[in-house]
């Protein structure tokens, strides 16, 4: 019985884990550095609920651009290619996720992180993470 080809797909399955893992992560420190105020410290300290629904409409909508970057490169041949393919992907979905919240925050009538951080706004905060989702999901069809 030959086991290459079982050990070629554990290794495969395994890398693509380790490299959604790090994609979340780079997501995450992005975020921290796209919002003008202190993530940890308005969802741990000021349990700010607001803040933490804006954070986690980011992350779904980071795991929605995730799947579309790892389950929609093509078939290139080489797994190595098809995992800088889904790189390319990811950064492609992120820089878009990007300029969609630089795009709703100029477009909205008031301050949204005025709304979020200061008045801990959760429908604010609601309507951000909504967009974010949103927006992942528009991405994931585009990618895939």
């Amino acid at each position: 019985m030959n086991l290459n080809p079982i050990f070629a797909g554990i290794e495969h399955a395994a890398a693509y884990f380790i490299l959604g893992l790090v994609i979340l992560v780079l997501g995450r420190r992005i975020f921290d550095w796209l919002t003008p105020y202190d993530l940890d410290h308005e969802v741990a300290q000021k349990n700010n609920v607001a803040a933490g629904v804006t954070e986690a409409g980011y992350y779904v909508a980071l795991a929605i651009i995730t799947h579309a970057a790892v389950a929609g490169t093509p078939e290139l041949g080489s797994f190595y290619m098809e995992m800088a393919s889904a790189v390319v992907f990811f950064i492609i979905g992120l820089i878009a996720l990007a300029l969609g919240r630089w795009v709703l925050h100029r477009t909205v009538p008031f301050s949204i992180d005025k709304e979020v951080v200061e008045d801990q706004n959760v429908a604010v905060g609601v309507v951000e993470a909504g967009f974010y989702i949103a927006l992942a999901i528009l991405i994931h069809s585009v990618v895939s």
